[in-house]
């Protein structure tokens, strides 16, 4: 894969992750929905997790030569 296309990828899992805590924190706040509050923290958080590990192993991966 192309380092540039890994990179933007990163930055793209990065970003994602961002606005599902963004998301997270929102919706606990103002109390939409029917799923409990724990489960959904603890689910939010946990893909943003997820996707922020992914994104910062495509960011810090060594050019190929």
């Amino acid at each position: 894969m192309n380092s540039n296309l890994k990179k933007e990828l990163g930055r793209y899992f990065i970003d994602v992750s961002k606005l599902i805590i963004g998301g997270v924190v929102l919706s606990s706040v103002i109390d939409i929905g029917q799923i409990p509050r724990a489960w959904l923290l603890i689910m939010g958080f946990g893909i943003a997790l997820l996707l922020a590990f992914f994104g910062l192993l495509l960011l810090n991966e060594k050019p190929e030569s």
